[in-house]
């Protein structure tokens, strides 16, 4: 008997641990998922907009970084809930020229084109 209890033991602590294991990465995923703000990206005559819905985002919490043509973006709303993306800039987008603006309830990244 005892091996049978033994074995019952050792079998119950691996289900349990898998099933933490998939809370955690259903956790992650849910995070990631409701992480990620709506966005658009419009290709106007001479530059870019992309708009972010993020209503209530606290303006002092924007962060943006790019790195080749890759922008990122991260910024927090008024209750605390954190928001990020990734967004593939166009191979003409200016990222020197990039500027953010809140008009009504989205942010409005905008950026020149390159001349060519």
């Amino acid at each position: 008997m005892p091996v049978y209890k033994d074995l019952n033991d050792m079998m119950n602590s691996i289900i349990r641990r898998e099933i933490a294991n998939f809370q955690k990465e259903m956790e992650n995923l849910e995070r990631e998922f409701f992480s990620s703000p709506l966005l658009d990206m419009y290709a106007c005559e001479d530059h870019y907009d992309c708009i972010v819905d993020v209503p209530y985002v606290d303006p002092t919490s924007i962060y943006m970084k790019v790195e080749g043509n890759l922008m990122k973006f991260k910024c927090k709303d008024k209750m605390g809930n954190v928001y990020q993306a990734e967004i593939n800039l166009p191979e003409d987008a200016d990222s020197d020229s990039i500027k953010v603006e809140r008009v009504k309830w989205v942010l409005r990244i905008r950026m020149a084109r390159k001349s060519t």
